[in-house]
């Protein structure tokens, strides 16, 4: 979706972030954002803010918020300043002093935070991410480790950038690593010094660092064969920041705790491994991890030998590698593939450092070969006969089992080092059972059952020969708790759901009509899609489902929730009787939920948010003091039987697909209180087409012939207005009619005269529901679609409106001229408190600007269209605004452009430049669904180009801040 012009409104706070000012500079050096969060660095900011009790400045009030003078009266041409708008990222705007620009908008908050570096130092910390890393100096470094590190804004980024800096500025590095073993006072670089401090040092930020650039970074070591090795933090991170570094370049090795390599690299590199790891600042100690893999060259006896031979021959190299002896190895982790013969375990006396190796396709007799000391952290065993390899030394911690034959059944509990079963095969109806002490265990892709027994219950899950048929149960630390998910299974029995149990998921399961799964209310991430059978969700919903497989239960946290509250989703579930939600909801979703007479859900009152899509049923609403949001998506298949117990009171509420079931929705409508921003959203399918029997059948409308309609819905001809005497309405009047009388029983509430944001422009508004705009005294901004624009609209605007939205992208581009517009001139009183304008260019062309150029529009975006009405009435005067753009949803200004080029466009600009005043332009911008493009109102040379970023929904919002240009 592009963007709106909501946020120049919407706006009541701005921030000016007061830098420090270079030497020379005789102006203050400051910039301007409408929202922290876009900077990247919010919890920094938000911290100085807290930090400075004497921030604000609001209705031109100073408020003292430093010491030092302000320069805002010095001589600052040819500067400029820059702006971080919210969709439009970083602007470039005429330098005035921050005192001006409060005076001049006094109906703005603006904080000032005083930030302690440089404006420079910020913007590479604003551009940071992960396609772009500025170079930092010495003293950036430090400001970074002092100021914004501790408060963990792009913490994975910065962590990186240091890295980067680091391992560039070899001296840097090396001084301080020498030095500091002594004593921090024998560093003299004052500047070295204090990064010393910071690396080395024993301060919070250096814990904060060194646990950063564990969990967040990764390190490809390249040799030059072009052979790589890894370093990383202290376990393997599933979605590192990679940094690449020549071996013989590397600087940086004493900040990681482990290294992963083959055996050829190693013995390719071992001298530089020693040097480069070897000095690795003793407390940090190094874990080495090497892959065995049989095929390195120049070792005695390897190419007299195969098989075996040449991998235990390749072990005693390896085993006798000085670098794994020196003392700054902590521990060496051996990973061994495909070795079957037994070995003599003397040869690990060389290196006392090896303390675990990982078997692949081992032999058990290898195994039981190891020394007793010698920790085997796995054992994966492929197309294995478990009775023959039962005999598993007792130093293994996990066991894998691929492509395996069970003849006998396997008990899993604590005590078991089974972890995974895949691919395998029970004979003798053998069978897996398993109890609640199990840690970790996943059956997958095999055709077996599986008994869950002890704290679970009694139940049986069979399990089929697929990939989407499995059983996992794990612990999840960061959960502290553990996860059961089943898939593509059926289950007999009952389940109980044990306390620890924190996430739960159910995917295309069966039960038996006599089964049931129970679950604890410790739970807090509950899914079961796809399934059948009986649930007993009491402790969650209040009551026992029983679902089938076109219904959804999705419970889970609400990660912002201050009160650390869940949402949940409901979607095609029957409910008979009453249904009590326990208070732990903030966001309640019904989608396509059915409730018969009888049927009442209670809402708890810690619910904030209430979706009802395609909902039939009576809600309780009464132990809810306000909703923060509503929205009702109404059904064109089904009858929208939705009733409220209680007042509901509302911030934002939002109707979408209105178009049947009058008295039902009106009756609702009534009810609502205290709406502040109200929306009408129509996606009907069959909206706007011909096709009114197919229109009739998906909306159970009745149509009937009329003298001035070729056909309107029964009952909705009592409510028709005169739409002149064309003869033919398109099916699109039916939701019309809908939602204008729902419109208007909203707007005739004398408990709703606190609207400040109406967007109707998806549904066509009679003059009869203009006429009560008048009367919403605190209406901001309005959004909205008329199918004749005349006076009589803008003369019922509010004097508080600041932002009127009359384009309309469904509408075609010729259907407006300037007999839709009559006596325009006229508009001066009515546009006069308006700052931003959206228009479609067919309707700002058509306008007398007599009375329009006498408004206060600030900011005028036009919707574009290739194809303008043949009537262009002259201007009497040329429209003034701040800020231009043109709007259309594909790109306009091709890649190869330097500069505004094409017939059609160049004919579009001709017709701008005779109606609006182009040299008082400060901002000129195309915008589109791909990129924004700044151009320069006096030449038309393109200025710059930002992407727009990608969205994966149609409620989310284009931005431009991807690329934070500030030149």
């Amino acid at each position: 979706m592009l963007p709106d012009l909501y946020s120049y409104v919407e706006t009541a706070i701005k921030y000016i972030l007061l830098f420090e000012t270079d030497f020379g500079l005789f102006f203050d050096d400051y910039m301007i954002v409408d929202d922290l969060n876009d900077t990247g660095l919010a919890n920094f900011l938000e911290v100085l803010s807290n930090r400075q009790p004497f921030y604000s400045f609001s209705d031109g009030t100073q408020k003292s918020i430093s010491k030092r003078r302000s320069r805002g009266e010095m001589d600052v041409t040819g500067h400029n300043l820059h702006y971080l708008s919210r969709y439009f990222g970083v602007r470039q705007i005429e330098y005035q002093s921050y005192h001006t620009i409060i005076n001049k908008n006094k109906n703005i908050e603006y904080k000032i935070i005083y930030v302690p570096f440089k404006q420079r130092l910020f913007k590479k910390l604003m551009k940071l991410s992960e396609q772009i890393s500025p170079k930092f100096t010495t003293d950036e470094i430090c400001s970074i480790f002092k100021y914004v590190f501790p408060h963990q804004d792009k913490i994975r980024w910065l962590t990186y950038a240091i890295c980067v800096f680091l391992q560039h500025d070899l001296h840097l590095v090396c001084s301080p690593k020498v030095l500091c073993k002594q004593s921090m006072k024998h560093i003299s670089d004052p500047h070295v010094k204090n990064l010393a401090s910071f690396i080395f040092g024993d301060n919070d930020t250096m814990i904060m660092f060194r646990k950063a650039v564990n969990t967040s970074l990764a390190l490809t070591l390249r040799d030059s064969c072009n052979n790589e090795a890894h370093a990383y933090g202290d376990t393997v991170l599933s979605d590192p920041i990679h940094l690449k570094v020549d071996l013989k370049k590397l600087s940086i090795g004493f900040l990681f705790h482990r290294l992963s390599m083959n055996s050829s690299f190693l013995v390719r590199n071992m001298e530089l491994l020693q040097n480069k790891f070897q000095d690795n600042m003793a407390r940090s100690s190094l874990s080495v991890e090497i892959h065995i893999i049989g095929n390195i060259e120049n070792i005695p006896e390897s190419n007299t030998h195969h098989g075996d031979q040449t991998l235990v021959n390749e072990l005693k190299f390896i085993l006798a590698c000085s670098f794994l002896n020196h003392e700054s190895i902590n521990d060496v982790l051996l990973k061994i593939d495909n070795l079957k013969q037994e070995i003599n375990p003397e040869i690990f006396d060389r290196i006392k450092a090896v303390k675990s190796v990982a078997c692949k396709f081992c032999s058990v007799e290898f195994m039981r070969s190891l020394p007793k000391h010698i920790t085997i952290t796995s054992a994966d065993f492929m197309q294995a006969d478990i009775d023959k390899s039962s005999n598993i030394p007792d130093n293994v911690l996990a066991i894998s089992y691929l492509e395996s034959v069970f003849y006998q059944s396997i008990s899993l509990s604590s005590t078991s080092k089974i972890c995974k079963i895949s691919k395998c095969i029970f004979y003798n109806n053998s069978f897996v059972s398993i109890d609640e002490t199990c840690e970790n265990i996943t059956v997958k892709n095999t055709s077996t059952t599986v008994k869950l027994n002890g704290a679970f219950g009694s139940t049986e899950v069979l399990l089929e020969g697929s990939p989407f048929s499995y059983l996992k149960l794990k612990n999840k630390a960061e959960h502290n708790g553990r996860l059961l998910e089943i898939s593509g299974a059926k289950m007999k029995g009952t389940l109980e759901i044990t306390a620890d149990m924190r996430i739960v998921a159910f995917i295309r399961v069966y039960l038996s009509p006599e089964s049931k799964v129970v679950f604890h209310e410790e739970c807090t991430y509950v899914t079961i899609s796809e399934s059948c059978g009986l649930f007993d969700l009491r402790r969650f919903l209040g009551t026992e489902l029983r679902l089938n497989e076109n219904m959804l239960v999705m419970i889970s946290p609400i990660e912002r929730s201050t009160q650390k509250l869940s949402s949940v989703t409901l979607c095609d579930v029957r409910f008979h009787g009453i249904v009590t939600l326990p208070n732990r909801y903030e966001r309640v979703e019904l989608k396509g939920v059915f409730m018969d007479n009888s049927s009442l859900i209670i809402l708890n009152n810690a619910c904030k948010e209430l979706a009802l899509i395609e909902f039939s049923g009576t809600i309780d609403i009464r132990s809810v003091d306000s909703f923060d949001s509503i929205k009702i998506h109404a059904s064109i298949h089904a009858r929208n039987n939705i009733k409220f117990k209680g007042i509901p009171r509302v911030r934002y509420l939002c109707w979408h697909n209105i178009c049947s079931d009058l008295c039902i929705l009106q009756s609702l409508a009534v009810k609502f209180r205290d709406i502040e921003h109200l929306q009408f959203v129509n996606e009907c399918p069959l909206r706007d087409c011909g096709d009114i029997v197919g229109y009739s059948a998906s909306t159970g409308l009745r149509f009937i012939h009329t003298n001035n309609f070729e056909c309107l819905p029964h009952p909705l001809v009592n409510y028709t207005v005169d739409m002149g005497t064309s003869g033919h309405v398109v099916p699109s009047v039916v939701p019309d009619f809908v939602a204008n009388l729902i419109l208007k029983r909203i707007l005739q509430n004398p408990a709703n005269k606190n609207i400040k944001k109406m967007e109707i422009q998806s549904v066509a508004v009679t003059k009869e529901n203009f006429q009560l705009f008048k009367t919403l005294p605190k209406l901001q901004i309005l959004r909205v679609y008329a199918k004749d624009f005349s006076t009589e609209i803008f003369q019922n605007l509010p004097d508080s409106l600041k932002l009127l939205d009359i384009s309309n992208p469904f509408v075609d581009a010729n259907g407006f001229g300037s007999n839709h517009m009559k006596d325009n001139w006229m508009l001066a009183g009515s546009l006069k408190k308006i700052k931003i304008l959206t228009i479609d260019a067919n309707v700002f062309f058509g306008l007398h600007l007599a009375g329009f150029a006498l408004s206060n529009i600030e900011v005028l975006k036009i919707r574009f269209v290739w194809f303008l009405a043949d009537s262009i009435l002259p201007s009497i005067k040329k429209v003034e605004p701040r800020e231009l753009l043109i709007e259309r949803e594909e790109n306009l200004i091709d890649p190869r452009w330097e500069r505004i080029e094409g017939v059609e466009l160049g004919r579009f600009i001709d017709l701008l430049a005779k109606r609006i005043n182009f040299p008082s332009l400060k901002y000129f911008a195309f915008v589109s669904n791909k990129e924004l493009v700044v151009i320069d109102p006096a030449t038309l040379t393109i200025v710059s180009r930002r992407p727009g970023t990608e969205i994966h929904h149609s409620s989310q919002v284009i931005t431009y801040k991807e690329d934070l240009n500030f030149e």
